[in-house]
C-alpha cells in the first residue's frame, strides 16, 4: 500500500510540471485573445474529458470565469489589469 505522503509529492510534481509546460503557452493565448477582443482575463478554467473509454484521447473544454471588457475602466486605471475585487463588483 502507497504511503499518503508518496501520493500527495507525486500529484504536487504532477502539477508542477504541468504548470511549467501549460503555464506559458495559455499565458500567450490568454493575450492573443485580450489584445484581439478587448478584455482582461483573470481567470480561466480548463475541464479536461477522456473522449475514448480507453482514455487515449483528451478533449478539453475552456471558460473564462472572470473576465471584464478593457473599456469598463477609466481614469488612471484606464487599460490596467484590475485587482481582483473589482472584476466582482466589490468596489
Amino acid at each position: 500500500m502507497k504511503n499518503v505522503g508518496e501520493d500527495f509529492a507525486r500529484y504536487a510534481k504532477a502539477e508542477r510540471l504541468l504548470c511549467d509546460k501549460a503555464g506559458p503557452v495559455l499565458a500567450a493565448i490568454v493575450r492573443e485573445i485580450e489584445a484581439s477582443e478587448g478584455l482582461l482575463i483573470a481567470e480561466v478554467r480548463v475541464t479536461l474529458d477522456r473522449v475514448t473509454t480507453s482514455g487515449q484521447l483528451l478533449s478539453a473544454n475552456c471558460t473564462m470565469v472572470r473576465v471584464q471588457p478593457v473599456n469598463s475602466f477609466n481614469g488612471d486605471d484606464a487599460g490596467k489589469l484590475p485587482k481582483a475585487s473589482r472584476l466582482h463588483g466589490d468596489e
